[in-house]
């Protein structure tokens, strides 16, 4: 995601740059967070979010894939979070290289991307079919 709020925020400045995000809670949906931290790991439970974990990455904190794939509490399908990533960045690389060229197209195309991802996401998945 620091991919496209980078591109972004270049071309269309910060302001922009926030309208082509896709939909993240806000500061104050987030107030009822409460975070247990063990070493490098994370665990964020509340009840505006789904519980979650971070793993700490070269001083970063970082979503715990692993942990989520394997997590009874994970929303629907791990392979939404690749095809997530795959529409952020085709979305960035057309800011980048001129076909956006306004934050309301990055904005609406970066919609669309994330509303596909249901039946794209789907078609990742391996056969269970001989």
């Amino acid at each position: 995601m620091d991919y496209l709020r980078t591109t972004a925020a270049a071309k269309f400045g910060s302001d922009g740059a926030e309208s082509v995000l896709p939909a993240m809670p806000t500061l104050g949906e987030l107030d009822d967070i409460t975070e247990s931290v063990t070493g490098d790991r994370a665990h964020l439970t509340g009840s505006s979010v789904w519980p979650v974990q971070l793993v700490k990455m070269q001083n970063q904190w970082k979503l715990d894939l692993d942990w989520l794939v394997q997590s009874p509490d994970m929303p629907g399908d791990p392979h939404w979070f690749a095809e997530m990533a795959k529409a952020i960045h085709r979305t960035a690389d057309d800011i980048s290289n001129g076909r956006l060229a306004t934050a309301a197209a990055a904005a609406e195309a970066m919609q669309a991307r994330e509303q596909t991802i249901g039946d794209s996401a789907a078609d990742t998945q391996p056969s269970t079919q001989p």
